[in-house]
């Protein structure tokens, strides 16, 4: 068998996301591709989003379904920023369902055609959704964050943040480097 190959880690710098955001075309989109930039969650845990499990007032978003037997792609709850908060409350005054992700009076099953699409208006190559997790966490590592909040932010495993995504961190290594002179 051959090696299994490495992770992958396309991230998008700040333009490139603007760049998306500026593409999405149908709203539903737009706002999923913002809930994912600023809370790194997995598509399918966006998508299986309800109003129910959205506090506004306190701002938080519990990505937790009810009855779902938690598993190693963990769903966590999510404090809300304020940039989000603002496109979530104009969201919630339009939407029609109980999916926070709804499109034709229903919930939204797959996006990946519609994002595609998006990414493809905006130029952009190699993006998927899950492209959008990796852009969550390495904004957050190259503000300065520290690796455990930011698996414990977005539901990763400590040793999985630090070994796919730590070299982004400002001081990755920096200890070690001035240990020697």
């Amino acid at each position: 068998m051959p090696p299994k190959p490495g992770p992958r880690v396309r991230w998008l710098t700040e333009a490139e996301a603007a760049r998306l955001l500026d593409a999405c075309k149908a709203h539903h989109v737009k706002l999923f591709t913002t809930i994912a930039l600023h809370t790194g969650s997995r598509s399918g845990a966006i998508l299986g989003l309800t109003w129910d499990r959205m506090d506004l007032e306190n701002r938080l978003i519990d990505f937790r379904e009810p009855g779902r037997i938690q598993t190693r792609k963990r769903r966590v709850p999510v404090p809300i920023n304020d940039t989000l908060h603002a496109v979530l409350l104009e969201a919630h005054m339009l939407a029609t369902t109980e999916h926070v992700i709804e499109w034709a009076g229903g919930p939204v099953a797959r996006i990946l055609h519609a994002f595609r699409d998006a990414a493809a208006r905006a130029g952009l190559k190699g993006v998927t959704p899950h492209v959008l997790c990796h852009t969550a966490i390495t904004w957050m590592l190259q503000r300065g964050v520290p690796v455990w909040e930011v698996a414990g932010f977005t539901g990763r495993r400590l040793e999985m943040v630090q070994e796919v995504y730590g070299h982004h961190h400002p001081d990755h290594l920096r200890a070690a480097a001035r240990a020697l002179g």
